[in-house]
C-alpha cells in the first residue's frame, strides 16, 4: 500500500472521480488533491517544512494533469525536476491527461521520474498496475 498519493488536476469532477477510483482500488488511505501546478508545488514545500501533526508525508505517487491554469503540468515538471526530484528519488509521477498527442507522450519520457502516461479516464486496473510497478522499482 502506498503511503500518500497527490493528484494535481484543475477539474473538480476529475478530482472527485480519481478520489473514488483510489478509494475503490485500496492502494492508499492518504490522498490529497490540488487544482493547479502551483498549488502542487506549494503542497510539496509544505511536506518538506511540515510542522503539521501528524506530519505531511511526501507523496510516493503524483497523478499530474498537463493542461491547467496558473501553472501547467509541463511547468510543474520543470520545477519539480529542479527542486524536488533530487530530494525524493522514490517519488514517481504519472501523467493522467486527456491529450493523446504522441509529442506529449514522447516529451514526458525526458523526465526520469515520470513513470507512465495514461489517457483519461484513470481506472482501477491502471492504478493497480501502477502500484505493482512502484513495488518493483
Amino acid at each position: 500500500m502506498l503511503r500518500n498519493i497527490l493528484c494535481v488536476d484543475d477539474d473538480p469532477i476529475v478530482q472527485y472521480y480519481v478520489k473514488a477510483i483510489i478509494k475503490k482500488s485500496g492502494i492508499t488511505e492518504k490522498f490529497d488533491c490540488v487544482s493547479d501546478g502551483r498549488k502542487g508545488l506549494e503542497y510539496l514545500e509544505k511536506c518538506i517544512e511540515s510542522t503539521h501533526i501528524p506530519p505531511l508525508v511526501f507523496p510516493e505517487l503524483i497523478l499530474l494533469d498537463l493542461n491547467m491554469p496558473v501553472l501547467s503540468g509541463w511547468k510543474f515538471l520543470e520545477e519539480y525536476a529542479f527542486t524536488f526530484a533530487p530530494l525524493f528519488s522514490k517519488t514517481k509521477i504519472v501523467i493522467v491527461s486527456s491529450s493523446i498527442d504522441q509529442d506529449d507522450i514522447e516529451k514526458s519520457t525526458a523526465y526520469s521520474f515520470v513513470m507512465d502516461y495514461i489517457s483519461k479516464p484513470l481506472t482501477v486496473l491502471a492504478l493497480t498496475s501502477l502500484q505493482n510497478k512502484l513495488e518493483h522499482v
